[in-house]
């Protein structure tokens, strides 16, 4: 005598939850497909005998539903489905199950499809022909185990998947432990894409090889502070080098100094002295000292008459 407890364990909800298949998988006949407005669970399938419990599929399970009968919802009225829980399913990070499609009726043999499971990652999930008018037998065989650990993305799914496995073998466990190792090694790994760049360090100033030469220093003072060397003798530049030395001199016998320094006298005595040259120095004295420039200029001009012939 055996007595059924699988009535007994079902969810409280308005619809089929994963847990309302813990006792083994479900084949249902649809008898109606709607359609809703609902940005999670826009589909909701009624079936024979559900309790009013409808099985709204998730997005996944509605792209196989599509692949393998179409877009037309209207058409999959009559057909049957195989529902089982997948206890590896993720919600908010943790396993709590899903309802998943193992057998379709309506299929020439068996299909697979290669869908996104999550953001960047594919997973090939194979839905086999259902045939007769019984349920198919759970399909627990090591193929199968190891398509759904391969297809495992996270070390819950894996703890979830062999938890929910029955019969599980040592070899089972082992391989979980396997990938379990690799999905826990891969979470710890730094993700390239999002790790910040080092700032690449600012370089080293650059110390220059080839210098520019100095700029020449003030030549030293003369005996009376003055900045200008004292010249001994009739000097190689001409008088707009002493004209504009003279715009420093503040007072009219700052300038007669200045004149005497460069020994004036023995230029205008020269040889190769010319008019113009007094005539630069003439112009340039007469804007600073105004009348003073002329007696100034004439101090030197009647030195250099009197100096003695070479």
């Amino acid at each position: 005598m055996s007595v059924d407890l699988s009535d007994t364990i079902l969810a409280k909800s308005d619809q089929l939850n994963a847990d309302d298949l813990i006792a083994g998988p479900m084949t249902v006949t649809v008898t109606k497909v709607g359609k809703i407005r609902s940005p999670d669970q826009p589909v909701t399938i009624h079936y024979d005998g559900e309790q009013g419990k409808p099985w709204k599929p998730c997005l996944t399970m509605r792209r196989v539903l599509v692949l393998a009968w179409g877009k037309n919802g209207a058409q999959y009225v009559g057909r049957r489905i195989t529902l089982y829980r997948e206890p590896s399913v993720l919600w908010g990070g943790k396993p709590v199950g899903g309802i998943r499609i193992s057998h379709l009726s309506h299929i020439e043999g068996e299909q697979e499809y290669n869908l996104t499971a999550t953001r960047g990652k594919k997973e090939l999930w194979r839905v086999e022909p259902l045939h007769g008018e019984g349920a198919p037998s759970p399909s627990w065989n090591d193929d199968d185990f190891l398509q759904r650990l391969a297809a495992c993305q996270a070390p819950e799914q894996v703890k979830a998947l062999v938890e929910g496995w029955p019969n599980a073998t040592e070899d089972h466990r082992n391989r979980a432990r396997h990938r379990y190792a690799e999905l826990r090694d891969a979470a710890k790994a730094p993700d390239p894409a999002t790790e910040p760049r080092p700032t690449p360090a600012e370089p080293e100033p650059t110390v220059a090889t080839d210098r520019e030469p100095p700029a020449p220093s003030e030549p030293p003072p003369n005996a009376d502070g003055d900045p200008r060397p004292v010249s001994s003798g009739p000097e190689p530049w001409s008088a707009d080098v002493v004209a504009n030395q003279l715009k420093q001199a503040g007072s009219a016998e700052e300038a007669r100094a200045l004149l005497r320094d460069r020994n004036v006298a023995a230029l205008f005595a020269s040889d190769g002295f010319d008019h113009r040259q007094f005539l630069v120095l003439a112009r340039e004295l007469g804007r600073h000292f105004g009348q003073d420039a002329n007696n100034i200029l004439q101090d030197f001009v009647d030195e250099a008459r009197s100096a003695p012939d070479g």
